[in-house]
């Protein structure tokens, strides 16, 4: 009876599953929100994953279809009280969208290990832990899971080790997910939206930069000041010269999320096509080619070489450029 009533819903909105119950995490910005309100806007109602009590406000105003709910999924009481919300929904829930995460900047040499605790404690545990309190609900509605991933998921690029990792994790996440949640309904997919003009970024840049200007010894800066440089203005100018808005990621987000037949993985931007041809190509010719884009011009400044903070010779901020005109 319920692989028919699935089926009849399906027919009745023109191809695509019919909108339930969602929760999406990670919606105080960029694309979670977006999706979030996209979804509103399809009929779903929307469990929205915030942090803090204004964006739980700003994201009530948006929409009366989104129930901000307070979610840090590293907080298990939070985890907990999602699992006991999700219990009293009889249908079940039709789709989960992981979309919290925060990304790393720096050398693995570098990186501090909290900041690789953080990253990974995020990124990839969290992602468990909101899965594992959804799965009840999601396999009595025969429901959806959404993975948002990025490029650095197949594909690891220097000076981004602890967001590869987890992003790769979170690839081998999705396809696990996927063979375990096909005998019982559940389909699995994830989304590569490529480069998107949000806080996530934007904050990583900025702790690249501020990784450079802090004291370590004169030859780390030999090591891995050209490839800060490169990784740094090459991700600022993708950013601004090409990065999609929210919106258009959030667009891709939520096709995934209610087409009949999900593809396994979706791909996005010219940023994913150039994945594809590194991916193809032996190991050594993908490692000239990346060694050609993050290569940039650096020399550690006097102040550096002393002993000093410093900024080193890094061009000046495109982010902080953007802001002043």
């Amino acid at each position: 009876m319920r692989r028919l009533a699935r089926a009849l819903r399906v027919v009745a909105s023109g191809g695509r599953v019919a909108p339930g119950l969602a929760v999406v995490t990670g919606t105080s910005s960029g694309i979670g929100r977006a999706t979030a309100i996209l979804l509103a806007s399809r009929g779903y109602r929307v469990i929205a994953g915030v942090r803090r009590p204004e964006d739980a406000e700003s994201l009530d105003r948006a929409h009366d279809r989104i129930e901000p709910f307070f979610l840090d999924v590293t907080n298990q009481e939070h985890l907990e009280a999602l699992a006991e919300r999700l219990s009293r929904e009889d249908d079940g829930l039709a789709l989960l969208v992981n979309n919290a995460g925060v990304a790393g900047l720096g050398p693995v040499e570098v990186v501090p290990m909290e900041r690789w605790e953080d990253v990974i404690g995020v990124n990839v545990l969290g992602t468990i832990a909101v899965t594992r309190a959804s799965l009840p609900a999601l396999f009595r509605a025969k429901g959806r899971i959404v993975n948002v991933n990025s490029p650095s998921g197949s594909i690891a690029f220097p000076m981004l080790g602890p967001y590869s990792v987890s992003k790769f994790a979170m690839q081998a996440l999705t396809d696990t997910l996927r063979r375990e949640g096909a005998p019982g309904g559940v389909t699995v997919t994830s989304v590569s939206p490529g480069m998107i003009a949000t806080d996530i970024f934007d904050k990583s840049l900025k702790e690249g930069r501020e990784l450079m200007g802090r004291v370590y010894p004169p030859e780390l800066h030999d090591r891995y000041g050209e490839l800060a440089v490169g990784a740094i203005v090459a991700g600022e100018d993708a950013i601004h010269g090409g990065g999609k808005s929210p919106l258009a990621a959030a667009a891709l987000v939520v096709h995934a999320a209610t087409v009949r037949r999900p593809r396994t993985r979706y791909l996005q931007g010219v940023e994913n096509q150039a994945v594809r041809i590194l991916s193809s190509l032996p190991d050594k010719v993908g490692d000239a080619l990346i060694a050609q884009v993050t290569r940039g011009d650096y020399t550690p400044p006097p102040e550096v070489l002393a002993g000093k903070p410093g900024p080193g010779n890094l061009p000046p901020s495109k982010f902080d450029t953007q802001r002043a005109a």
